[in-house]
């Protein structure tokens, strides 16, 4: 399948999807994008599969948004409510994902290689698959989220904490 790509002065990155025609460094009006965006992920589940990479949304509210599949690579969710979100076999790598809160997220065979997670609060998150090679779990919140089958560094998870300390 052929991505669309941004051709704002020859960039060439992945296009955002759904979105304006370019990527998330030439979106011409962000505010109202982001407001569009959230309005499609939460209120209409339509997140499912979209090209949202590098795309920057420090604190984005998006409870029990439809992210499945999509792809967040380099993204800035630093802070982001992601509670209940589906983000099942979506591209994270690479992410920034610190403070972000992931309660009960829906994280099955998603790709966190390289994600910034420090802080994050990932209770009751299904896990289950991921790849978290070289993901910084740090002072991240992993009580009862379930890591079956996660693909981990060996001690990873030794800075994070597991239980309700």
């Amino acid at each position: 399948m052929f991505a669309a790509r941004c051709r704002v002065d020859g960039c060439g990155r992945p296009a955002l999807d759904p979105g304006p025609g370019t990527c998330a460094g030439h979106l011409p009006d962000r505010g109202a994008y982001l407001a569009d965006l959230a309005k499609r992920l939460v209120e209409e589940g339509g997140g499912s599969g979209a090209c949202l990479a590098g795309l920057e949304w420090p604190g984005a509210v998006l409870p029990y948004a439809d992210l499945a599949g999509a792809d967040l690579a380099g993204a800035d969710l630093a802070g982001a409510d992601l509670r209940g979100a589906d983000l099942s076999l979506a591209s994270l790598r690479g992410a920034n994902l610190s403070r972000a809160c992931f309660f009960a997220a829906k994280l099955f065979a998603a790709d966190l290689a390289g994600a910034d997670l420090w802080g994050a609060d990932l209770t009751r998150a299904n896990l289950k698959r991921a790849d978290l090679r070289g993901a910084r779990l740090d002072g991240a919140i992993l009580r009862s989220a379930n890591l079956g089958g996660a693909r981990l560094e060996p001690g990873a998870v030794d800075a994070a904490r597991l239980d309700d300390s």
